[in-house]
């Protein structure tokens, strides 16, 4: 008798219409991997842009960009990745790096650059299991 495999197709993303995307400098201070959806904010001096940090002094703490994939760093410096600009995104699928979900007020936050979080049901994914 053969084995049955189950199979989950998930088409879900981050974005959900209306992207917008830039190539820009990112930059870490060692080795780390961003998810998608990780928020970043523009660091004023060099203009790079780093993971956002809520109650920093540096300009990573206005919250401005979205990664749409993993970003990974083997150690402390800059990359050039594509990040969204702009769109309409999921709500539930934007982090904080290293924190986790975003308070209310960030996710607004991220509206005055033109990034807007809608809180939406993926009814998409099938659960064959």
């Amino acid at each position: 008798m053969s084995n049955v495999t189950v199979t989950n197709n998930n088409v879900a993303g981050l974005v959900v219409r209306d992207p917008q995307f830039r190539k820009e400098t990112l930059t870490a201070t060692g080795a780390v991997v961003w998810a998608m959806g990780t928020v970043l904010g523009r660091i004023t001096t060099g203009g790079k842009l780093t993971a956002y940090t809520a109650g920093a002094s540096n300009g990573s703490q206005v919250p401005k960009f979205v990664t749409t994939s993993e970003i990974t760093f083997t150690g402390a410096g800059d990359q050039r990745d594509t990040v969204l600009v702009g769109g309409v995104v999921r709500q539930g699928d934007l982090v904080a790096h290293g924190v986790g979900a975003l308070t209310s007020l960030e996710v607004d936050a991220l509206r005055d650059y033109g990034i807007v979080a809608e809180p939406v049901a993926q009814l998409n994914i099938l659960d064959n299991q």
